[in-house]
């Protein structure tokens, strides 16, 4: 679990940035606390000690960097956030050694998953260096909702943790499994393999052809075309023996 703090003067930025965590990744970073200003951004990173902070360049009176005008040891990454990819490379440039990543607005939820996903392969990076990477996750497993799965495929295998996967399409003996990092895995395996694999409290099979992450779903239209559409504007025709089960499942009727 990735412990952030984010500094942020806009409320409409501070909610979408709770919001994409809440909703998409809320089994893998936890918002320690939200500051206004620096000055409380600071006392509150000596507070929760965080691995990442989220930090606005353009604050309305003040600019980001002058967090590193209040504290010496910078021992927490930092992705710098701002509308204009200039004013983020020069950032950057003038930030020091843990400056990590930025992002630029309005927020996306998928870049902010790439970016978070690349937080959480630097930490597995370093704890592999430290000789205790195989100990440690087997202790985070313990606090996550689901375990990673290693899916067999025509190279080997590949191991994705279910929370990301948003859907599955199947291509006859094999199925295509769609992240919300966007990266695809060709399963070596039917569409009945992964239904059995996946976790049925997450995922619904509402056709034959597609297996669904609920956590994902955009819009569901019940009656014109029965068809439902993901957060990433994928659409999916809904059978119509599924039709009422899904309704109700995405409305916590029927888990």
């Amino acid at each position: 679990m990735i412990k952030i703090i984010l500094i942020e003067d806009e409320l409409h930025a501070q909610d979408l940035f709770q919001k994409y965590c809440q909703k998409y990744f809320y089994n893998r970073v936890k918002i320690c606390a939200v500051s206004k200003t620096v000055k409380e951004g600071v006392e509150l990173i000596k507070k929760y000690a965080p691995d990442v902070v989220f930090l606005d360049v353009e604050l309305k009176s003040e600019s980001g960097l002058q967090i590193f005008d209040y504290l010496t040891d910078i021992n927490f990454k930092v992705v710098f956030t701002t509308a204009h990819k200039n004013y983020a490379i020069e950032a950057i440039k003038a930030g020091r050694t843990r400056v990590f990543d930025y992002l630029l607005k309005p927020l996306s939820f998928i870049e902010l998953g790439e970016t978070i996903q690349k937080l959480e392969e630097d930490n597995s990076e370093f704890l592999k260096h430290q000789k205790l990477y195989t100990l440690l996750e087997g202790l985070t497993h313990k606090n996550n909702a689901y375990d990673k799965i290693a899916f067999p495929t025509f190279k080997g295998v590949d191991i994705e943790d279910p929370s990301n996967i948003m859907y599955c399409e199947s291509l006859e003996n094999y199925t295509r499994l769609i992240t919300i990092h966007g990266k695809v895995i060709l399963v070596s395996k039917p569409m009945k393999y992964i239904e059995d694999t996946l976790p049925s409290d997450l995922f619904f099979r509402i056709h034959k052809s597609s297996l669904i992450n609920l956590n994902f779903v955009q819009n569901f239209n019940k009656k014109e075309g029965r068809s439902v559409q993901m957060v990433n504007g994928k659409v999916f025709d809904v059978s119509i023996r599924n039709k009422s089960v899904l309704y109700k499942r995405l409305i916590g009727e029927n888990k």
